[in-house]
């Protein structure tokens, strides 16, 4: 039994509209999969802890007194919800999750962008002219994309002020 030439032709529109919806679907899969993580929220270390005025502050920018606690605002274009964090001191894990986890951090200029991290230093650590910190911070954005931005942060002992400590190193990385 022979096909007609519009039962053909019917097949082949057929299969030809079965390989543009494939395309189509990939292509919604790969767009919805490039925005779920283009928008992130990230934090950066404020100026300071030690209540410097401003007209000082270009002056003394990234000073800090280690047994204060150090707040990091949320700069990105996205909200972003804690998920884990792990601070190192010295390459030893002095902490762990111990922060209240799940807790969201708007991208606004707001107390609720702020958290506020007291790095657990040992005195020992503190008689010490530099200090190595890691700070591990494991986050998810409001597409649920899960991410991890680590800090690795050296803070050098300021000569001339007693219990005040600049960042000397910062270097910032973003895994998957």
């Amino acid at each position: 039994m022979e096909m007609s030439i519009e039962v053909k032709m019917s097949m082949l529109l057929m299969i030809f509209q079965s390989i543009i919806l494939a395309g189509q679907l990939w292509l919604a899969y790969y767009v919805y999969k490039s925005n779920k993580s283009e928008a992130k929220g990230y934090f950066m270390p404020l100026n300071d802890n030690l209540g410097i005025p401003q007209e000082l502050k270009k002056i003394a920018s990234y000073r800090y007194d280690l047994t204060k606690a150090i707040m990091f605002q949320n700069r990105g274009n996205d909200m972003l919800i804690l998920l884990n964090n792990v601070i190192m001191v010295n390459n030893r894990i002095v902490e762990s999750g111990t922060m209240p986890l799940n807790t969201l951090f708007t991208n606004d200029d707001s107390i609720f962008s702020r958290y506020g991290i007291v790095i657990p230093i040992s005195h020992k650590d503190l008689e010490s002219n530099k200090i190595d910190v890691k700070l591990e911070i494991k986050m998810k954005n409001s597409k649920n994309y899960i991410y991890k931005q680590i800090f690795y942060i050296e803070f050098s002992k300021l000569k001339d002020n007693d219990g005040q400590w600049e960042i000397s190193k910062c270097n910032i990385e973003f895994k998957k």
